[in-house]
């Protein structure tokens, strides 16, 4: 359903830290009200087209645009994502 998927990776760059907790948290927040726009659809509340809808979905579209500038300006937190390399290789060897 939609608004799953960005609960979910928001949530895994919020307990990874690779990109600014407040910005993986506004994720999940917007994700909540992506999902609910698609569940008034589904149930005839709104039209699928509406403006009703898009009002309802804008936050989740602000957030994604906010992660794509600040992958593309500042990438993932270099130290954070050098940590789960390390971990994930440990976890490999079995240690």
């Amino acid at each position: 359903m939609l608004g799953l998927n960005t609960f979910m990776y928001s949530y895994l760059f919020f307990k990874t830290n690779l990109v600014p907790k407040p910005l993986a948290a506004f994720g999940m927040m917007t994700s909540v009200s992506v999902f609910t726009a698609g569940l008034l659809e589904m149930f005839g509340v709104v039209e699928p087209l509406s403006t009703a809808k898009g009002i309802i979905a804008l936050p989740v579209v602000i957030y994604e645009m906010s992660l794509a500038l600040w992958l593309i300006v500042k990438g993932f937190h270099k130290q954070e994502l050098e940590a789960l390399k390390v971990n994930s290789l440990l976890k490999q060897l079995g240690k």
